[in-house]
């Protein structure tokens, strides 16, 4: 059965879950890495439900209301290497880029690979609906720095049940157990309890897609992750964190070389030019 799209009495857009495009995304399921924007497409059409609360919630955030009525483009931002060079150790915005650095990872590949706009018009999604769920997109990796989450198979498990903990959804549910079928040397017990910890710790934070990273880049990462909520590492998983080399990168439109080094933000660390 087909999605049910229509605008409620408030004037914002109306989705429901949309099974007919997840079967037709089949092919994410079965290879996530050649078929990525399939991946997420099926995510979506499963996450009707989940991500109708998500829009909810950031149009009646007030700093989510704001952003949709500005619509500022945080992927241009992300993407401005000489500001993001230029902005103090330790702060959020280094913390980012040392982390799309050290991963080998950029932003505008990462956009461009999932083809949102195809996906919108397969989905049905008007334009304010489609800039609130780009914006959650193109801040994954922000996620993934907030949360102190490794690029690796393991921080992508915590980042997803960080992310799901916010806006809870059957796609990203799933993803847990496709992962847990990865020969990830990493015990499915630990790695269930690790993502119902990162849930948990989603729960507790702010709404993070409302949130205006464009001001909150040149600010201390610790003081912006008190200000939302963000659970510290040892709080959050005392366990420790889940670390595996395997990864699902790209670079250059094909698969890194080599995998993952496990990955710590180092405010002192130099970047290459």
């Amino acid at each position: 059965m087909a999605a049910a799209t229509t605008a409620s009495i408030d004037g914002g857009f109306r989705v429901e879950r949309n099974w007919r495009r997840a079967v037709a995304s089949w092919r994410g399921i079965v290879n996530p890495v050649k078929h990525h924007h399939q991946t997420l497409e099926l995510i979506m059409a499963l996450a009707g439900p989940s991500m109708q609360k998500a829009y909810d919630e950031f149009r009646a955030d007030p700093a989510g209301r704001k952003l949709i009525d500005e619509r500022p483009a945080i992927l241009d931002v992300l993407l401005d290497e000489e500001y993001l060079s230029s902005l103090p150790k330790g702060s959020l915005g280094h913390a980012y880029r040392d982390f799309m650095t050290q991963s080998r990872l950029d932003a505008a590949l990462y956009d461009q690979a999932h083809d949102l706009p195809e996906i919108a018009s397969n989905l049905g999604w008007d334009d304010e609906f489609t800039y609130v769920i780009h914006r959650g997109i193109v801040l994954h990796d922000m996620l993934h720095v907030l949360g102190s989450y490794g690029p690796d198979i393991g921080g992508e498990i915590g980042v997803i049940g960080f992310t799901h903990g916010q806006a809870p959804n059957l796609g990203t549910f799933l993803f847990v157990f496709f992962a847990l079928a990865l020969p990830m040397r990493v015990g499915k017990r630990r790695t269930l309890r690790y993502w119902r910890e990162a849930v948990a710790r989603g729960r507790r934070t702010k709404i993070l897609m409302a949130q205006p990273y464009e001001d909150l880049l040149a600010r201390d990462v610790e003081e912006v992750r008190r200000e939302l909520g963000v659970l510290p590492v040892a709080e959050a998983h005392p366990g420790g964190m889940v670390y595996t080399a395997m990864q699902l990168g790209r670079k250059k439109d094909r698969m890194t070389e080599q995998a993952y080094a496990r990955y710590v933000y180092d405010p002192t660390r130099e970047h290459m030019a």
